[in-house]
Formats: structure tokens, C-alpha cells, sequence
């Protein structure tokens, strides 16, 4: 039985605070992931003064209708009778010069992804969400098919809650969607990439099937991923494997043109798309079998589960589907996963510090 206590999310208390105060906050790194935070707190009423970028990287002075400065240009006019807050918005940052923007301003360095879903909720993990949803929680930690399933999802919903790094930051693991004590290798004969990317999911598998085989896996593979920058570089980095079909194409429940917003590795079907995109299910895109669907695809992991549905009831492939994207993914996808095949067992690992990367493994 699941049990959770109830927290607030730190970040999100500490930036309303200063919201009040009238601090001036802004997001350190406007890339992929600092857009990210700005659009989720704009959902919290929460706006930046702008985004900043150590002066060495400093080429643009607005992204949207949101100003970037320099780091140095933000220390430069801090106030200090009312510091302002800096969120850091990348992974890779310099732990030491942290400490020396701490002496201007007040730092933000936990987990920024906790208050973000691609369906954006207001109330999205927190408490009012968790007790609306704790009957749903509860059936899917029964479900799990081992311990560490059950502490990953508890260490999950904690960290999503708190935006503390501490509860996933000491059971994350490497090697994502490839776990080899879940995964049987052996059985898999034809794989399928939903949002292969530049290739690096499946050349991971190739290593992975190799390890755990010692054979060269030379069978077949569908890779699907609908960016044209992220395609081309896909073709490049996989041509040497010649068991390869490559699709230019989104997983979706049905043959449609998407919305699409173009953003690396955070590229999705999204309301506020640039782009758009061909979409088709699984179920015509593989035509004879799939013994292994991988699926990490921005929160269309429902509606492309939905289009191989045929897929799943006739050959039982494992499963290996992100469940983070969403605030419902954690429930929504097993549910319907087993109501396609009641045989499935389910299994969930972290493969970042981060509330992102989680995966429901269905074997």
C-alpha cells in the first residue's frame, strides 16, 4: 500500500516568496531546458526578468519577447538590499562557480523539472493533485513486480513533490532502457526506436545486445523520429547497419499531420509547435512483428501506444516507455498496457537525478 506524507516543493514556495519581496528572478541557461522552466513557471504566475548566460556563450539579447543578459551584467546590477534569485536551468554546471555567484545573488540549484509536466497542470504534484490521485497511485505500486520498482516510484513522487534532488539522487542508475536484469536479449529479433533521436538509443541497444548475447545484433529495426535535423543525423550515425529502416515519422495512434515544436532533445508534439510533422502508428510501420519497443517521446507515449495496439496483442514485445512526460503517465500507461495484454509484468527505474527519465519496463 502506498503511503505518501505531504510537502511542498521548495522551489516553487521560495520563488512565490520572492515574487512578494519583489525580487527580480532569473533562469541561468536559455536553452532547451531554461525555456522549459520559464514556461512552467509562467503557469505558477511567475515571471523572470530575463535569462542569463556566462558572458563567454552571450550571442543573443532576447529569445521570444524575454531578455538575456550576461551573468556578469546581472551581478553587476544586483541589488543586495533585495538579492536576486537565479534558478539554474542546465545539468553541466560548475559547482565552484556557484559558490562565487553566491556572494551576489541567491541560487536555485535543485530540481527545476519537478513543478513541469508537457500537459501542464497548475496543481500538477502537489498535494491536492496527490490526494485526487492517490487511489490511481496506489493501484500501480501494487502492480510493480519487485522492491526496487516500488522505491523508485516512491523516491519519484517525492522528488516531484519537494523538488529536492535528494530522493532519486542515490538509486538512478545508467544504461536506460536497457535494464539486463529485467531484459532477456535473446528474444529480441526485431526492435523498434519510437524518437530514435541522432541514433543513440539504438546504437546503445547494439552495444547492450552484444554484452549480454555476444553476438552482432543484425536483425531488424524501425527507427522512428519526425525531426528533419535529428533525422538526417540519425541516417548518418546508423547507415553502417544496413537491417535498419529508417521512418521520418512521428508514433502516433493514427496517420496525421502533427503540430510539432522543434527543440532537440526535448522536440514533441506541442500546442505551440513550429513545425508539423508525419505521424503513423506502429501498427503499419512495422508490418510483421516487434519483440522490443522502445518509446521516449515528449508525452505522445499514450497515442503511440494506442497505434500498436495490434502490435502488443500479437506479439507481446517487451516494453520500454518513458512515463514522466505527463502528470497521469505514471497510471494512464500500465493501465493501458494491461488492459491489452493482462500477462504483462511491469517494472520502473530512474536513469537521472532529475524527476525526468523514468521508465516502466513491461516484460
Amino acid at each position: 500500500m502506498l503511503k505518501l506524507e505531504q510537502k511542498t516543493n521548495v522551489i516553487l514556495d521560495r520563488l512565490q516568496q520572492a515574487k512578494k519581496e519583489g525580487r527580480k528572478i532569473y533562469i541561468y541557461g536559455y536553452g532547451e531546458m531554461g525555456r522549459i522552466v520559464e514556461r512552467a513557471l509562467k503557469d505558477y504566475n511567475i515571471s523572470i526578468e530575463a535569462f542569463c548566460i556566462d558572458a563567454a556563450f552571450y550571442n543573443e539579447n532576447i529569445v521570444g519577447n524575454i531578455p538575456v543578459l550576461s551573468i556578469e551584467q546581472v551581478i553587476s546590477s544586483a541589488n543586495q538590499a533585495k538579492r536576486p534569485i537565479v534558478v539554474i536551468a542546465f545539468r553541466d554546471y560548475n559547482a565552484e562557480k556557484l559558490e562565487q555567484l553566491e556572494q551576489f545573488v541567491d541560487i536555485i540549484n535543485k530540481d527545476v523539472f519537478s513543478f513541469h509536466t508537457v500537459n501542464n497542470r497548475r496543481d500538477a504534484w502537489g498535494n491536492t493533485f496527490f490526494e485526487e490521485y492517490s487511489q490511481k497511485l496506489s493501484e500501480i505500486y501494487d502492480m510493480l513486480s519487485d522492491d526496487k520498482s516500488r522505491e523508485t516510484m516512491v523516491a519519484f513522487l517525492y522528488q516531484k513533490m519537494t523538488g529536492k534532488l535528494e530522493y532519486l539522487e542515490n538509486i538512478y542508475q545508467s544504461n536506460q532502457y536497457y535494464d539486463r536484469d529485467i531484459i532477456n536479449f535473446e528474444k529480441i529479433h526485431t526492435y523498434v526506436d519510437c524518437g530514435a533521436y541522432d541514433g543513440d538509443s539504438f546504437l546503445a541497444f547494439v552495444d547492450n545486445y552484444k554484452k549480454n548475447t555476444g553476438k552482432v545484433f543484425e536483425e531488424k529495426a524501425y527507427l522512428l523520429e519526425p525531426d528533419e535535423r535529428n533525422f538526417k543525423k540519425l541516417v548518418v550515425n546508423c547507415s553502417l547497419y544496413k537491417n535498419c529502416s529508417f521512418c521520418k515519422a512521428g508514433a502516433w495512434s493514427e496517420r496525421k499531420t502533427l503540430v510539432f515544436s522543434s527543440e532537440g532533445t526535448f522536440s514533441g508534439v506541442t500546442d505551440y509547435g513550429d513545425i508539423t510533422i508525419e505521424a503513423d502508428t506502429i501498427d503499419n510501420l512495422t508490418m510483421e512483428r516487434a519483440d522490443f519497443i522502445k518509446m521516449d517521446i515528449e508525452g505522445s507515449e499514450l497515442e503511440a501506444l494506442r497505434g500498436a495496439e495490434n502490435t502488443i496483442r500479437k506479439c507481446h514485445p517487451i516494453l520500454a516507455i518513458c512515463v514522466y512526460h505527463k502528470c497521469d503517465d505514471l497510471w494512464v500507461i500500465p493501465e493501458y498496457i494491461y488492459k491489452l495484454d493482462s500477462t504483462y509484468c511491469f517494472y520502473l527505474r530512474a536513469y537521472s537525478k532529475y524527476s525526468q527519465e523514468l521508465v516502466l519496463y513491461a516484460i
